[in-house]
């Protein structure tokens, strides 16, 4: 099994690809840092579909993290 994190979905797919051939992949989605808030979940519902679109020997979860963006932003 491999926990991979993915901050935007497209980082993501060529690990994906490569490696689902060999192990159970779980997606591990967080990116606090996304703005607007619609762009956020955008690319989240873009990720659910490559994995639920792409063939893999394997399967491929997902599981998104907390958004919590004014934890992000108050940091600076």
């Amino acid at each position: 099994t491999l926990l991979l994190h993915s901050c935007c979905g497209p980082c993501s797919t060529c690990v994906i690809e490569r490696l689902s051939d060999y192990f159970k992949i779980t997606v591990f989605y967080y990116n606090p840092n996304i703005y607007p808030d619609e762009e956020y979940y955008h690319r989240v519902e873009e990720q659910k579909r490559f994995i639920s679109e792409f063939p893999t020997l394997h399967p491929v979860e997902f599981i998104e993290g907390d958004f919590h963006k004014e934890s992000f932003y108050s940091s600076f």
